[in-house]
């Protein structure tokens, strides 16, 4: 075949013929995201709460405890942007100071409930002799309703913040622990696993 003829021929290749090239799964997961309106919705005023969070000794000029009867009740305004409460707070310094506490106590509840919740699933899942002792625990944790616990560990343990924190990790790490183990239940009786185990693989 001349090569003019060669040239020709390729130049009318039907682009679907070609293969496209794959993408990655997180790129494909991630362009999905950007363009579901509730995820840009709720990711917009996730962004919001974080950023008056961390500005929030920027745009306050009020202590949220500072007490002022003569300022009770004060409709919102330029002094006090939510107005005040019965005490003469104002609610503006404190839904922003209360939005940064919160998220220190979601975010260290988070990474209690992962870290321990996690080991305690995998353990229980793939050690057989620690699953029963380990998950009759949680059952025990998760008996009782999860604010009547909360309230309960933290009258042990005393009003503070890190208290808080305590309690309410001690709460849903059980519900993680669960879901964990029934993953590595899973994975433990996969063909590649015991093919390992009869290979003479350890732990």
């Amino acid at each position: 075949m001349a090569p003019d003829t060669a040239i020709a021929v390729a130049d009318h290749v039907d682009a679907e013929d070609i293969p496209e090239k794959r993408q990655h799964p997180a790129r494909v997961t991630l362009r999905r995201l950007l363009h579901h309106r509730l995820f840009l919705l709720g990711g917009g005023l996730c962004l919001i709460v974080v950023l008056l969070a961390v500005l929030a000794p920027v745009i306050t000029t009020v202590s949220p405890y500072k007490l002022s009867m003569r300022n009770k009740f004060t409709p919102p305004g330029t002094d006090f942007v939510f107005g005040t409460d019965n005490f003469g707070r104002s609610l503006w310094s404190r839904v922003v100071w209360g939005a940064q506490l919160s998220m220190f106590i979601g975010g260290a509840v988070v990474l209690i409930n992962a870290v321990f919740g996690t080991a305690i699933g995998a353990a229980a899942g793939y050690f057989r002799r620690l699953d029963n002792l380990l998950m009759r625990f949680n059952d025990a944790l998760m008996a009782f309703p999860a604010v009547l616990l909360a309230i309960a560990v933290t009258a042990v343990l005393g009003p503070s913040v890190n208290d808080v924190i305590i309690a309410l990790g001690i709460v849903y790490t059980p519900r993680t622990a669960r879901i964990v183990r029934a993953s590595v239940l899973v994975l433990r009786e996969m063909e590649y696993v015991q093919a390992a185990v009869a290979a003479g693989a350890g732990h």
